[in-house]
């Protein structure tokens, strides 16, 4: 398995901790009994070497989590490792999301802004035009 340098993102496609030799757009992978659609996001060897890495980390129930990303261009590549062990890579950001939404009940919110938190390069909106009060009520 090929790791980037300090980052320990690993260029393999690795589902539920084992590595699948065919590429694949999209997999599909039952997480707590739920059936979940992930999509993959390759980066190549070449590209590797420029791009821009990082991670977040985080604790829930007595689960240590690490996601490690790389982004090449507009593509976002990661790897998720649990308890220091590998248990998917080469997946888009979304679906480490729906992964550790489904298998812990982590908020997708609470994701994203972990991610986005670790990401010098994330552009954001400004708060005053992602958040407005409408007065009134609902009344259909």
């Amino acid at each position: 398995m090929k790791r980037t340098g300090t980052n320990r993102f690993v260029n393999n496609l690795v589902i539920n901790g084992a590595t699948i030799e065919q590429k694949a757009r999209q997999v599909v992978t039952t997480i707590n009994g739920q059936e979940v659609f992930l999509n993959c996001t390759y980066i190549s060897d070449v590209e590797l070497d420029g791009a821009y890495n990082s991670h977040f980390s985080l604790s829930h129930q007595d689960k240590e989590i690490d996601v490690y990303y790389v982004k090449a261009g507009n593509r976002v590549s990661a790897s998720i490792f649990i308890n220091g062990k590998l248990a998917f890579s080469s997946i888009s950001m979304q679906a480490v999301f729906t992964i550790l939404n489904t298998a812990y009940g982590i908020s997708k919110s609470a994701l994203n802004n972990m991610y986005i938190k670790s990401n010098e390069t994330r552009k954001q909106t400004s708060k005053a035009s992602s958040s407005i009060k409408v007065e009134g009520s609902f009344e259909f």
